[in-house]
């Protein structure tokens, strides 16, 4: 089971990585520069790629933090919901990582230029299927909690408004 922190880490690290990164491919994309002379098209440009650079490490760790206890438990308990959205943000995570490794190390333009291109649609693909997980887990949580009593959350332990722990 992720706990809130490790949820909070993940969701806070996808949202910064993500929205660096989107950032980023806007400048680099779909702005001119204002001068002809120019290297970047924006001014904060060197800025969002650090900051892009600098939330992929929190991203990993929270990745590989919830990998064991969240991920490999969903599977060996094979927990149907979320299961084929979470097998998707792996298989995604993966390439999405070793490409914007190696746009850190290549030096050809024309490879740099397509590689970017991928990691691009592969961070948006990543987004989107995290989206979708967290949506499809969360509306599934919601329809198992149908009908139940809200909970109280006490410093010891969990229990219900009639006084009895909840039901697992």
């Amino acid at each position: 089971m992720m706990t809130r922190w490790q949820n909070r880490l993940l969701t806070l690290s996808t949202a910064a990585a993500g929205l660096t990164g989107l950032v980023l491919h806007v400048m680099k994309e779909w702005m001119e520069p204002s001068d002809p002379f120019a290297v970047i098209n924006h001014p904060w440009q060197g800025w969002v790629l650090k900051a892009h650079l600098l939330s992929v490490p929190f991203l990993i760790f929270a990745v590989g933090l919830i990998f064991s206890n969240h991920v490999l438990e969903r599977m060996r308990a094979g927990r149907p919901t979320g299961k084929l959205s979470g097998l998707g943000l792996l298989w995604i995570f993966g390439p999405l990582v070793l490409s914007g490794v190696l746009i850190q190390v290549l030096t050809e333009a024309r490879w740099l230029r397509g590689l970017a291109w991928v990691h691009a649609g592969l961070g948006g693909a990543y987004l989107a299927a995290y989206v979708g997980h967290r949506a499809r887990t969360w509306v599934a949580a919601r329809s198992r909690t149908r009908g139940r009593r809200p909970a109280i959350r006490l410093a010891s332990r969990r229990i219900t408004a009639g006084g009895r722990p909840p039901r697992r």
